[in-house]
């Protein structure tokens, strides 16, 4: 956490240095949707919600830096993914994310707030951030992190050889949009942007089914519990050293939605002196 406060800390006062000329602020809403382990088939039915706080500074007329302060949501169950082994391995999770990124937008038109004639474009974004994440998971009707429970035998080191994760990642925004001048100082857009992660564990799933000797309180504890829930709804899987995760690919997650900014200062024409 305290690195992301630094890296928000940055982002702006790198914009700040810049000309106070030009720069727009304002706010996106809209959907989240995981793609991971839990969801291979990179399926578009279990959206959420999240908001963003947007800042820009208009370079000129096709290129744009931006940053963003992003909070939002992540969710997905096994049972939602259309998988045969999914469906019996039977694990879910969700997590608030945390994310601070900022990068280019390039306009593929030319696009200004002062001519009338460039009034709209389609763009491209692509930039840099960090999120942080927390999964959780739902047993008997109480939600658990699952970072300290160790699912996959991360407590225990020296027999499972697996590190805990980190609850913060670098991620890889890209995507696309289209946006639109309704006035002097308003813009709105709409745009959908893909995040890869640098982790594979936005849902607590990466790697093996561990040992229970690997676990917090063993085979009988909330950790156990959670590791391996397919016994829930048949035979259980989870022997040690089988395979838990369904992909070695990164998580990711796409964002989309509307937005709305505001010009909050804008270069003026210097005027004409009069000759005497």
């Amino acid at each position: 956490m305290r690195f992301i406060v630094l890296a928000t800390f940055l982002l702006i006062a790198s914009l700040g240095s810049l000309s106070a000329q030009n720069i727009e602020g304002g706010l996106l809403l809209g959907n989240t949707q995981y793609f991971g382990d839990l969801n291979p088939k990179a399926r578009f039915n279990a959206p959420r919600w999240h908001a963003q706080a947007l800042i820009k500074y208009n370079v000129d007329d096709r290129f744009v830096l931006r940053g963003n302060m992003t909070f939002g949501r992540l969710y997905y169950s096994d049972k939602l993914s259309g998988d045969a082994f999914n469906a019996r391995r039977n694990l879910s999770f969700r997590t608030n994310i945390l994310e601070v990124s900022g990068g280019l937008e390039f306009n593929f038109l030319e696009f200004s707030m002062s001519k009338k004639s460039y009034r709209f474009s389609p763009y491209l974004f692509i930039g840099l951030g960090f999120t942080y994440f927390n999964p959780q998971a739902e047993l008997g009707g109480e939600w658990y992190d699952l970072q300290p429970l160790g699912t996959e035998g991360q407590n225990d080191i020296s027999y499972s050889n697996v590190k805990p994760y980190k609850l913060v990642t670098p991620i890889l925004p890209t995507g696309f949009g289209f946006k639109y001048n309704l006035s002097r100082k308003i813009n709105v857009g709409i745009e959908y942007v893909h995040r890869i992660a640098f982790t594979d564990y936005l849902d607590d799933v990466g790697g093996v089914y561990p040992s229970p000797l690997s676990l917090p309180d063993g085979g009988s504890g909330v950790a156990a519990a959670l590791s391996d829930r397919s016994g829930e709804v048949g035979e259980p899987i989870g022997d040690e050293g089988f395979q838990r995760a369904t992909s070695s690919k990164r998580d990711a997650y796409l964002m989309g939605g509307f937005w709305l900014t505001y010009l909050l200062s804008y270069e003026k024409c210097p005027k004409i002196s009069r000759l005497p």
